[in-house]
């Protein structure tokens, strides 16, 4: 595809290897047009160039690439130290080492490549392969089959950039078929070697501590994208995350994070999806490099039904797609050969597929027989998340081993008063559950440190004894709160919180309160505030200043702000925010000038009703760091003025339901922009942004992707 864009100019004005390139000019005053030449043919091709990569004015130039040691780039380096004429050296390096070294002069630079995420990775897919509408299907079925083995295919690749671009070529100029990808699917599922040189070079340096965490990762099936607050938390339970040398201060879940950073920098997990403000969402082990890593380490490939013990660790899969192919093997969950080959199993992780009752009075049956037999009383993890309804036991108390019991996503309706008995539960996750009301024995649990419950069901915490408090807790999302909770008045024992997600249903009066304890929670790092009535509709919501919280960098409110002036300030708001979300605020004055003070404010979303006026105003230099902005439902609003130099990082803009905004002039002040998206929006909005586009954005070198 590169070769047919360029090859009339291909060694004339431009190099390209893969997604590299050089564009070279022999005379200084030809050098902006032939720059002006390549941008015209990448703008034409809806291509991008990635900017953190880009270097201009080059006057003279030296390339070494692949340099494996810090002896040979001290040796090289003797040779540029007395060089006057302006050179730029570039180096390319597998080894951190060499990068690390060769950074140490402030005047260099050092950009580190990572694997792609899910979107990124189509994005580059898409460039080389075009693939028929769903339309030009044959049926609906036939289409569901396409997307899904596309979006297998390009999971397949691990993010790979080389992988992408070969799977890509042998694909490009062909018409794309489900066969077809069949086919290239299995070619990519057989072809490993391009993750050969990515472990070998991690092997010769890779701390224990990374050797285990990465070994956890083959418990989950081949192309799993795995939660990271899952992951993280089920590193915390094993043990798996503790602090190295002078690090007794840091919190285990903050040790686990750092260990999660550092594979990924070491592209030996890929993150598959961020959040807005970067945070990892999810992440998954390549598949070929999984299948290498589980050979060299001499773990077998798990089947469909069971993997192989890691350590005392056990995980069963029943795929139903997979389930023809499989029953040979043997291993069903019923076979009491699970428990024999593994006496004493320190977990037991659950995937299972299938719809209705059967997976679930399947497992209550396996872990009755287990609890009877006395196999895994020594059990410290038990993952079910997305199992549909398992059975519990209602003797699970006797695990009493266990510190983390995952039941997220299982629809489940009640838990046994037994979990009281859980002494050394860390984690209880009933998310996504129809669990009303946790027993009252959950108030033993003087370890647990996340409890997640389930918002939207009205999840509830039944009355505590006097004498108790969970003060090791450290996450409470999802809970619900009216005149009846605990929590109304009792949150402020619950001093260690960092995490804090509450609905209530409470009048203003009986909302005082919570208001001043939550204040009294000076851990806290994240809190969001929904204040609804009886059918989720909102309510008015009284917040204190926040400003003392100066480690909350996460922020989202729901409801009418009693008294706006008081949070919508630069002294009501802490200092360090990062994301900022307003919903049904009722704002009745422009919120921007207090707001775009904030430094470092990465993520701002604006939904419905937050603010009730016609016009905004955004200043000159305002939200210097903002990355993401979103405006969903904002019915009043006519004029959005954006000043030259505001929000100068901005790259995500989404509009979705604003009926009466006008097309902004100020677009084209946003010269870092790289996705816009426009939901909902009128026709003569979408039309005229689409038409206008190149006179809009014409000063910008990038391509600017357009979503509706």
């Amino acid at each position: 595809m590169v070769t047919k864009m360029f090859g009339h100019i291909i060694r004339k004005t431009v190099e390209v290897y893969i997604d590299d390139m050089l564009i070279k000019s022999l005379r200084k005053e030809d050098h902006a047009a032939d720059l002006l030449q390549v941008f015209n043919i990448l703008r034409g091709n809806r291509l991008r160039l990635n900017a953190s990569k880009c270097t201009f004015g080059v006057s003279f130039g030296k390339f070494l690439d692949n340099i494996s040691t810090k002896a040979v780039w001290d040796t090289l380096k003797e040779a540029f130290l007395e060089s006057t004429n302006e050179s730029r050296i570039l180096l390319t390096t597998r080894y951190k080492s060499v990068a690390a070294n060769s950074h140490a002069d402030q005047s260099s630079s050092c950009h580190q490549l990572h694997l792609r995420t899910k979107d990124e990775s189509w994005d580059l897919f898409e460039q080389m392969v075009h693939f028929p509408a769903e339309s030009e299907q044959p049926s609906r079925e036939v289409a569901k089959k396409f997307k899904a083995l596309v979006s297998k295919v390009v999971g397949r690749c691990g993010g790979l950039p080389f992988s992408i671009l070969r799977v890509g070529y042998l694909m490009s100029g062909k018409e794309v078929t489900v066969e077809e990808l069949s086919r290239v699917l299995e070619h990519i599922t057989h072809n490993q070697t391009p993750w050969f040189e990515t472990l070998d070079i991690n092997e010769k340096d890779l701390p224990l501590h990374l050797t285990q965490c990465l070994s956890y990762f083959g418990l989950f099936p081949r192309d799993f994208e795995i939660p990271a607050r899952r992951l993280l938390a089920l590193w915390v339970a094993e043990g798996l995350a503790q602090p190295i040398g002078g690090e007794e201060e840091e919190s285990l879940e903050s040790v686990a994070k750092k260990y999660l950073s550092q594979l990924i920098d070491r592209n030996l997990v890929q993150v598959v999806e961020r959040k807005l403000n970067g945070d990892v969402k999810t992440c998954g082990f390549p598949s070929a490099l999984r299948e290498l890593w589980l050979r060299r380490h001499n773990r077998t490939t798990p089947t469909s039904f069971l993997s192989s013990s890691l350590d005392n660790r056990l995980a069963y899969y029943f795929d139903e797609n997979d389930a023809s192919g499989s029953r040979n093997h043997g291993s069903s969950i019923h076979s009491p050969h699970i428990l024999r080959s593994c006496r004493n199993p320190r977990s037991f992780l659950f995937f299972d597929t299938r719809e209705g009752n059967k997976p679930g009075q399947d497992i209550g049956n396996f872990l009755h027989r287990g609890i009877a037999s006395g196999h895994p009383l020594q059990l410290q993890v038990l993952d079910l998340e997305r199992v549909f309804r398992p059975q519990l036991p209602k003797n699970i108390g006797k695990l009493i081993q266990l510190t983390y019991l995952g039941l997220r996503w299982t629809y489940l309706e009640d838990i046994p008063e037994s979990i009281g008995n859980l002494l050394n539960l860390l984690t209880l996750d009933v998310e996504h559950t129809y669990i009303r009301t946790l027993p009252g024995s959950i108030w033993k649990l003087q370890k647990l440190r996340h409890l997640y419950m389930n918002e939207i069901y009205r999840s509830k915490i039944v009355h505590q004894p006097r004498w108790n408090f969970l003060r090791s807790l450290q996450t409470l999302r999802g809970a619900f709160v009216d005149k009846d909770s605990p929590l109304k008045d009792g949150l402020g024992n619950l001093s260690n919180l960092r995490k804090l997600a509450l609905a209530i249903q409470l009048d203003l009066s009986q909302q005082n309160a919570l208001a001043e304890n939550i204040v009294k929670l000076t851990h806290l790092e994240s809190l969001k505030l929904k204040s609804i009535d009886e059918m989720g509709r909102p309510q008015e919501l009284k917040v204190k200043s926040l400003s003392t919280l100066k480690n909350i960098s996460s922020l989202y409110l729901f409801g009418k702000l009693q008294h706006p002036f008081i949070i919508i300030d630069i002294n009501g708001l802490p200092q360090n925010l990062t994301d900022l979300t307003l919903s049904a605020s009722k704002l009745s004055d422009d919120p921007i000038p207090k707001l775009e003070k904030l430094q470092k404010l990465k993520s701002l979303c604006l939904y419905c009703d937050s603010y009730t006026g016609k016009k905004m105003v955004w200043s000159k230099e305002g939200f210097p760091q903002l990355l993401v902005l979103k405006f969903w439902m904002l019915q009043e609003l006519e004029d959005w003025d954006v000043k030259e130099q505001a929000m100068p990082n901005l790259k995500q803009l989404e509009i979705r339901s604003c009926k009466r905004l006008k097309v902004p002039n100020g677009l084209k002040h946003l010269k870092s922009l790289r996705e816009l998206k426009l939901k909902d929006m009128p026709v003569e909005f979408t039309t005229t942004i689409k038409e206008t586009k190149e006179q809009i954005w014409r000063d910008i070198a990038h391509s600017l992707a357009i979503i509706n």
